[in-house]
């Protein structure tokens, strides 16, 4: 694409309501869909509305359509929520650098995603699952405000399937249904949490070959790399998605600059080490 502004058109294929105000649409571009990283993300438009960076959900091992997993938020999404299949949208990208999945071969992998920023990770995640022999024992954490605001919860049991993979849940306030853990999903890397990180407190309690990626809110990704550099966990083997951090996706427009920080060209992956150096990332 010789023009990083001009978008193709494509087509929503599906949709798949994830919560009240979450929907998963499945994309198809019209010349096909482009090669990405795990990681990456791309602008999702509707013409004469506007446009919006979301991240790429599904792996790029089975990329027939892009999965954008999209929450309601303002005008083009509000707007992308009224849409049926067979409606028409604008695609451009892929953009930003993504996760290091070469240099997290044959390492653990703890996934820690909270709410909606779930699916900035999905892909990486999906990524070590379809390459399964390529990666160590894998931990999804995965936390949300209520049981109604957990979004892949059919996915989510699917993966708990799979050889050497371990899934813990939390809300931060359960009800009835609810019979999984209550509290924020960073409790997982408390060692005195009663149903805390097996793969960090039992299975690789020295941290040697074991490497986290986080996703979700801010302040969620702020206090959850607080409480892994009090036990010690090394800063370069936590890898962040600051995918709120952006908007034209070609750095341009300086809204998702920290410091000298593009997120959208420089990230939107950064380790915990570099977040550390940059100035008010949170």
């Amino acid at each position: 694409m010789t023009n990083p502004y001009l978008p193709e058109m494509a087509t929503i294929e599906k949709i798949e309501q994830e919560t009240p105000n979450i929907k998963t649409f499945y994309i198809k571009r019209d010349g096909g869909n482009f090669d990405y990283n795990p990681g990456q993300f791309c602008i999702i438009g509707v013409p004469g509305v506007g446009d919006c960076s979301i991240s790429i959900g599904n792996t790029p091992t089975k990329r027939e359509h892009l999965e954008l997993t999209i929450m309601k938020v303002g005008a083009v999404t509000e707007k992308l929520h009224g849409m049926k299949v067979g409606d028409r949208v604008t695609l451009r990208g892929p953009y930003g650098n993504g996760f290091p999945k070469d240099a997290l071969k044959g390492m653990n992998i703890s996934y820690m995603a909270g709410g909606v920023g779930f699916s900035a990770i999905s892909n990486m995640l999906t990524y070590s699952l379809d390459k399964r022999s390529d990666y160590g024992k894998i931990e999804i954490l995965y936390g949300a405000k209520t049981p109604a605001d957990q979004v892949f919860k059919n996915k989510i049991f699917e993966w708990a399937k799979v050889k050497d993979v371990e899934v813990k849940r939390s809300c931060d306030k359960g009800d009835s249904t609810w019979k999984e853990d209550v509290g924020v999903v960073g409790q997982y890397y408390d060692p005195n949490f009663k149903n805390r990180s097996r793969l960090l407190f039992e299975i690789d309690p020295g941290f040697k070959n074991t490497a986290i990626v986080i996703s979700g809110p801010p302040v969620m990704i702020k206090f959850t790399l607080i409480g892994l550099d009090k036990i010690g966990f090394p800063k370069d083997k936590i890898f962040a998605s600051l995918e709120a951090r952006m908007n034209c996706g070609c750095g341009k427009c300086g809204r998702c600059n920290v410091g000298h920080n593009y997120v959208c060209q420089d990230g939107p992956v950064f380790t915990s080490a570099q977040i550390a150096a940059m100035p008010a990332a949170f």
